[in-house]
């Protein structure tokens, strides 16, 4: 079978770090992000205590209010939600880091 490459890619896409770190639940958060914390790197910080359906809506969830920034937070939560839940459907699981 013949692969067929994009037609176009982003030039300049934005760098996001993930850091894994247990957060408070008292914070009422499970994914947070910080903005400008390194030049042109933005540190996304989730709890990896979530199971990894969550893990992947919460990672997408928190990259869409970067790249989207003026968007309202319901339209951040269904979006991610729903790119979540079509890259699960298609097989998309987070592997576990080899020692």
């Amino acid at each position: 079978m013949k692969r067929v490459r994009a037609k176009s890619k982003a030039k300049r896409p934005l760098k996001l770090r993930v850091e894994n770190k247990y957060i408070l639940e008292t914070d009422e958060v499970v994914g947070q992000c910080w903005p400008w914390s390194k030049p042109r790197a933005y540190t996304i910080e989730i709890d990896p205590r979530q199971c990894p359906k969550d893990y992947m809506d919460t990672l997408i969830h928190e990259a869409l209010h970067e790249i989207l920034p003026k968007k309202k937070e319901k339209f951040i939560l269904n979006a991610g939600t729903t790119i979540a839940n079509l890259l699960w459907r298609l097989g998309y699981r987070r592997l576990p880091k080899h020692k």
